[in-house]
């Protein structure tokens, strides 16, 4: 008999779904998460991807998108900044940031430092004609585009696949990662020790060592201890995942460990890709796509990325690629994640949530239902949680068919609110020459990284050779 991910309540879920007029269903589920109805956001453009989302302490989720000003094709291709809260819902969208080069920014991240400045970059260009940008602004004049400092270059040569992330730690210490091609495709980072008014030279973590191999998805996870943890997908020119790379920036933020597969082609067939990695309770959990149909596939580290686990296929009856799984953890420190998939009979195509239970994920449960389709509708979910307690998600509809736009629900979570923190109330960006200020490199220099021989250990983790 052909296993279904359908359980009796599952089906329950579906036949009380509340239909919208996009065609998709926000699920009463029978545990104790009660979602609201979905609805788009209002003043984000249909051909948008969702936003990146930041939670201050004050109660309010950010938004940072990239959309057309004045309809695609038409005019500057700019970031907008929203901002949402239980009590006032959502903002209108407002452009705050162009790009200094061909007019087109594509908002890659953003990163919110302890003395309440956003620090923003994006993929300013096009095509292989591009670089990195970087903009600041106190959080309190974020919908401002008064309030954002005039970008400035501090990455060259950035890629088409336009791929980035911004972190940072409570002493300044601000550092970027992005997909380049200064000596060769690969993983670039650039680094500020003082709050981004200076910014040394890009430097290679990682080389493909082909020019029809490049670094995407980058996602990179902070623990507690200082450290940074970075994921990346080296993708080929058909668009699919040929592995997953795994490298730690010490919490000194002057070295990077060497780069190890996680994940290649081989064992997964079609594509590696979509990594998400989280420390959570001394572990590192990364959650990943591999095998054909793609699933998601588990790993866990307790040494740091050292060593990993054989993985483990948590929701063997759901499949698809539809972007990178998110894990969030509340103020109980429980763990949940929310993902895209569609069950392996094509009978619901949704976004599902599952929560760690210590030992194994709970059995998923369907959040937002959408057309039975082999399509992926909804799809690239985004979400945070808010105060500790209360979970904002965010997706996109109808992707690649009729552009509908980003619809986002929320709900609470059974865990008590942290305690609301009043942002520092800044009234200006310190002014600084935003001529390029370049330091001593902080990692090896080198023309070609080497290749990796991925070889499996006994106690389920992996070691690599040159």
């Amino acid at each position: 008999m052909k296993t279904r991910i359908f359980s009796a309540s599952v089906l329950l879920f579906i036949i009380i779904a509340a239909t919208t007029e996009s065609g998709s269903s926000v699920v009463s589920a029978q545990s104790k998460l009660r979602w609201s109805n979905p609805q788009p956001i209002r003043g984000i453009a249909d051909d948008s991807d969702t936003p990146i989302l930041i939670a201050d302490q004050n109660r309010t989720v950010h938004a940072f998108n990239s959309q057309w000003t004045g309809g695609f094709g038409r005019s500057d291709l700019a970031v907008f900044y929203a901002q949402w809260t239980l009590e006032r819902g959502w903002t209108i969208p407002g452009d705050i940031l162009l790009s200094p080069y061909k007019r087109q920014a594509r908002v890659l991240d953003a990163f919110l430092d302890r003395k309440g400045m956003f620090h923003v970059i994006f993929f300013g260009g096009v095509g292989e004609d591009a670089q990195i940008y970087y903009s600041r602004a106190p959080v309190e004049g974020a919908s401002r585009a008064s309030a954002w400092s005039p970008p400035k270059m501090i990455g060259i040569h950035a890629e088409t696949l336009s791929s980035g992330a911004i972190r940072g730690d409570a002493d300044g210490n601000l550092f970027v990662v992005y997909s380049g091609s200064v000596e060769g495709n690969g993983l670039y980072w650039i680094h500020s020790t003082d709050w981004g008014n200076t910014w040394s030279e890009p430097q290679a973590v990682f080389l493909t060592n082909s020019a029809i191999l490049w670094v995407f998805a980058i996602q990179v996870a902070m623990d507690s201890k200082g450290q940074s943890h970075t994921v990346w997908t080296v993708v080929n020119k058909a668009g699919n995942g040929e592995a997953i790379y795994y490298a730690r920036l010490e919490s000194n933020q002057k070295r990077w460990t060497f780069p190890v597969a996680i994940e290649t082609i081989k064992v997964c067939l079609y594509e590696a890709d979509w990594a998400f990695v989280i420390p959570y309770k001394g572990e590192l959990f990364l959650v990943y796509n591999c095998g054909a149909p793609a699933r998601r596939w588990i790993r866990r580290s307790t040494d740091d990325g050292r060593t990993w686990t054989d993985p483990a296929i948590p929701f063997p009856s759901l499949v698809g690629e539809t972007g990178h799984p998110v894990l969030l953890v509340d103020s109980n420190n429980v763990l949940y994640t929310i993902f895209a998939n569609r069950t392996s009979d094509e009978r619901a195509s949704g976004i599902w949530f599952s929560v760690w239970n210590g030992d194994r994920w709970n059995e998923p449960e369907l959040i937002v239902l959408g057309r039975q389709s082999s399509q992926p509708d909804p799809s690239r979910p985004q979400a945070i949680i808010s105060q500790g307690n209360i979970l904002l998600l965010t997706w996109r509809q109808d992707p690649g068919l009729t552009p509908n736009g980003v619809w986002f629900t929320y709900t609470t979570l059974d865990a008590p609110e942290l305690q609301v923190t009043a942002l520092p109330i800044l009234t200006m960006v310190t002014a600084t020459p935003f001529a390029p200020t370049v330091s001593q490199p902080l990692v090896p220099s080198r023309t070609a990284s080497p290749r990796l021989v991925v070889t499996p250990q006994s106690n389920g983790g992996m070691s690599s050779s040159v």
